[in-house]
């Protein structure tokens, strides 16, 4: 009884689909009768708008099986080819249609192919501008600074390969030295314009006033080439700070922290209130002479106090509009760190004895209390004009507070508990630093000397420095007496013109086409 069952149920499954209809065929290419694997095949019920699909095997043929009876779209496609489209009707179950497909090729589809990926900030990003560099240059990547703990660009900057560090008196890193030169010989670019140094007696740039979090990369020139700052002997520091992403980004970030130090002793400040950051000379004019009251006492008499925790904050935000053309990228910082330092160290003597031995008798105990406030305003619009010409505007301010007190006390014969003599000094300083940098920047450049004009096209992310160091296009030129002016259009023209006085008929303005 199982074994007649189990036949009967064969017989039925073989009998629904001999009662369905088929379509089969091959699929070929019109000119080289090659067949196609891979195209892809569909039917759809005019009525139902049911959908059948599958695609060409290996040996360049389909088949499509089971389909009620009806009207139906056919539709044969291939990438690189012209798709076929047609209108066939199944009128019995049992049908079964063998049609063939020759598709033409479509030169329209296969006339540019556009690769894009979003590499900025990536290590990816890095690595390519490293190979492509024409001299020695480390970059790390914004991805690499997210995954590390750096607060600042001097945190940062350690973590490049063949770099030491100068640090403050807090211990904090501060100054870069490249190729073992004084921070003096190498200088600091922020998108690969120099900036100025907010010390009045130095150029060299404190790097932990810039926080790490507005950053896209940071570049590290070991060398120098023809296009760089002349004035940068040991290397060149290039921050890349962060520009308008393609989409909407709102990124914001907040850390709390507290050390132990100041749970153990009373962290020292003083009445700021009454700081003037400008001198009695500056304020009152040339001829004014200072008195007494022109300096108060009030913020040299410290307190202990018991801080709040450290903060570190941030929020960034970047978006485009005005249908992609507009790129806006807004960014700002904000850290509030309290860095308590006790130390102690021997200031040993010389004895006159026979072999001159060390005599220990002076202890110095020194307890500093640091704060240190960090502001910093992004700002970054880019435009694209037309395809090919867009302008950027970066706006950068950097502030670095630090506000300190360091008590020590001078201890001799520090071996006795009970007869000793006890020198203190107090010590207050406030160090008030800031930077602003403004820089408009296109994305040609044409230079010309007496014979020849040369052209430039930065490329998406690439600073000055990395576009000058390509190899430029030789653009056009007709030679003319002293001819030493140029500019350029919003049309991808560009003008020359004689600045010669002598001659008798004004001299003519040349136009040229420029041609990527």
């Amino acid at each position: 009884m199982k074994i007649k069952l189990l036949l009967l149920s064969f017989l039925l499954i073989g009998s629904s689909d001999s009662f369905a209809a088929k379509i089969i065929g091959k699929i070929r290419d019109t000119s080289s009768k090659e067949l196609l694997i891979g195209a892809y095949v569909s039917i759809t019920n005019n009525s139902s708008q049911e959908v059948y699909r599958t695609i060409t095997g290996l040996d360049g043929t389909y088949n499509l099986s089971n389909i009620p009876k009806g009207v139906y779209s056919l539709e044969v496609s291939f990438m690189g080819y012209a798709s076929f489209r047609e209108i066939i009707e199944f009128t019995t179950d049992n049908t079964t249609l063998s049609i063939d497909f020759d598709l033409e090729s479509d030169d329209a589809v296969l006339s540019e192919v556009i690769v894009s990926a979003g590499v900025k900030g990536t290590d990816i990003q890095a690595r390519q501008l490293e190979k492509n560099s024409a001299s020695v240059l480390n970059i790390i990547s914004a991805r690499q600074i997210q995954l590390s703990p750096d607060i600042t660009v001097a945190n940062v900057i350690q973590r490049v390969s063949g770099l030491s560090i100068e640090r403050n008196a807090s211990g904090d890193p501060q100054y870069a030295i490249v190729r073992g030169m004084d921070k003096r010989y190498n200088n600091t670019l922020v998108n690969g314009i120099k900036i100025p140094s907010p010390d009045n007696e130095n150029r060299f740039v404190p790097l932990d006033i810039f926080p790490a979090v507005l950053l896209e990369r940071l570049e590290v020139y070991k060398s120098l080439t023809a296009n760089m700052e002349a004035d940068a002997i040991g290397g060149t520091v290039n921050m890349i700070m962060k520009s308008a992403p393609n989409q909407l980004m709102l990124e914001g970030d907040i850390q709390l922290g507290y050390n132990q130090l100041n749970l153990d002793r009373p962290f020292q400040t003083y009445d700021r209130s009454y700081l003037n950051r400008r001198s009695p000379k500056e304020r009152f004019g040339d001829n004014y002479r200072a008195t007494p009251a022109d300096f108060p006492v009030e913020n040299m008499i410290n307190k202990g106090i018991t801080t709040l925790p450290d903060i570190f904050a941030n929020l960034t935000f970047g978006n485009r509009y005005l249908d992609n053309k507009l790129g806006v990228m807004l960014g700002g910082s904000f850290q509030n760190s309290y860095r308590p330092v006790s130390n102690y160290f021997y200031d040993p003597g010389v004895s006159f004895l026979p072999g001159n031995p060390l005599l220990m008798r002076e202890l110095i105990e020194r307890e500093t209390s640091s704060q240190l406030q960090r502001t910093a305003f992004h700002g970054k619009l880019d435009y694209a004009i037309n395809p090919k010409h867009s302008i950027s505007l970066y706006l950068g301010q950097y502030l670095l507070n630090e506000f300190r007190v360091r008590d020590q006390v001078r201890r001799e014969s520090f071996v006795s508990t009970t007869d000793y003599a006890v020198y203190p000094i107090t010590r207050f300083s406030n160090i008030f630093q800031s930077i602003t940098t403004t820089n408009l920047q296109g994305d040609k450049v044409l230079i010309k000397n007496r014979q020849e004009i040369f052209f430039w096209e930065r490329q998406l992310g690439e600073t000055m420095v990395e576009m000058l160091a390509r190899t430029p296009v030789r653009a056009p030129y007709i030679g003319e007496p002293q001819g030493e002016a140029i500019c350029l259009d919003p049309n991808n023209n560009y003008y020359t013109v004689s600045e010669e006085l002598n001659s008798s008929t004004p001299p003519n303005l040349y136009k040229y086409l420029l041609s990527n």
